[in-house]
C-alpha cells in the first residue's frame, strides 16, 4: 500500500479534511462576477440589435461579432460554473458519506490534532477558581487590588512560563484575571459592586 494512503487510513478524519478542503477549493473558484457582467453586456447588445432591426437600419458587423464572441464566452463560463457545482455537490456527497461511515464504525470524524491552547499561561478556569476562592476569603465582595493579591499569594510558585510578561504594562496573568471577571459578571457568576 502507498505511504500516502496509509496516514488516511490510520487517521480516517484527514481524509475528511483533504475533502472538505478541496470543497472549499472548488467553492472559492466559482467565479460569478466576469459571468454576470457579460451577461448585461449581451442583453444591452441584443436590445441594441433589436431596436436598429425595428428602424431597418444596418447592423454593423462588429457588433454582431461581439455580440457573437459574448454568447461563447458566456456559454462556456455556463458551462464551467455548472462543472464545478457539479463536482462540489458530489465531494459534498462522498463527504457526508465518508462522515456516515466513520460514525458507524465508530470513528471520531474529528480527528484533527488540536492544540493545548494553555500550556505557556495559567488556564481561565484556574483563575476563576482562585477569584472565587479570594472573593469568599473577602467576605463575598471586595476590591479588585483586594482580589489580585489573594490571587498572586496562592498561586505564587505555579505561575506559568508566560504569566510574568507585560501586555500594556500590566502582567498577563493580572489582565487575564481582569477578562475573566468580565466572563464572570456577564454569566451572572459574580456582581459588580
Amino acid at each position: 500500500m502507498a505511504s500516502y494512503l496509509k496516514r488516511y487510513l490510520d487517521n480516517p478524519g484527514k481524509s475528511i479534511d483533504l475533502v472538505e478542503t478541496v470543497v472549499q477549493k472548488l467553492s472559492d473558484k466559482i467565479d460569478l462576477s466576469g459571468y454576470e457582467a457579460n451577461a448585461l453586456k449581451l442583453v444591452e447588445i441584443t436590445k441594441v440589435i433589436e431596436k436598429l432591426n425595428e428602424k431597418e437600419i444596418d447592423i454593423p458587423d462588429e457588433l454582431r461579432r461581439l455580440k457573437s464572441s459574448l454568447s461563447l464566452e458566456i456559454y462556456d463560463q455556463e458551462k464551467s460554473i455548472k462543472k464545478l457545482e457539479g463536482m462540489e455537490l458530489r465531494l459534498t456527497e462522498v463527504l457526508e458519506g465518508l462522515r456516515t461511515r466513520l460514525t458507524k464504525n465508530g470513528h471520531s470524524v474529528k480527528n484533527r490534532r488540536l492544540k493545548k491552547r494553555y500550556v505557556h499561561e495559567t488556564s481561565p478556569k484556574l483563575l476563576q477558581k482562585e477569584m472565587r476562592k479570594a472573593l469568599r476569603e473577602l467576605g463575598g465582595s471586595g476590591r479588585k487590588k483586594d482580589v489580585i493579591e489573594i490571587v498572586r499569594r496562592n498561586l505564587d510558585g505555579k505561575f506559568k512560563k508566560n504569566d510574568q510578561l507585560k501586555k500594556n504594562g500590566v502582567a498577563l496573568w493580572i489582565f487575564n484575571i481582569s477578562k475573566e471577571r468580565g466572563f464572570m459578571m456577564s454569566f451572572a457568576l459574580i456582581r459588580l459592586n
